[in-house]
């Protein structure tokens, strides 16, 4: 699981740098694994803060989904 970490961190850290970005939000299932969620909070408190987890990270297409279609705006 570190190295599907590392893979992962390096690619956005990558993405970041060719697109001149300063900072990324992380979503999805794969911070609710131990390992994974410790090496994203290493390289982000290493790199100053440019890697974010908001709260409920793992569920965040589908709350923006629901949002969505809430909002009544399924074009």
């Amino acid at each position: 699981m570190n190295l599907v970490a590392e893979v992962v961190l390096w690619t956005i850290l990558l993405g970041l740098q060719v697109a001149s970005q300063g900072r990324a939000v992380l979503t999805g299932k794969l911070l609710l694994l131990a390992p994974v969620r410790n090496r994203v909070d290493e390289m982000s408190a290493a790199l100053g803060g440019v890697l974010t987890v908001p709260p409920r990270a793992a569920i965040a297409s589908a709350l923006g989904a629901m949002w969505h279609a809430r909002d009544g705006d399924l074009s």
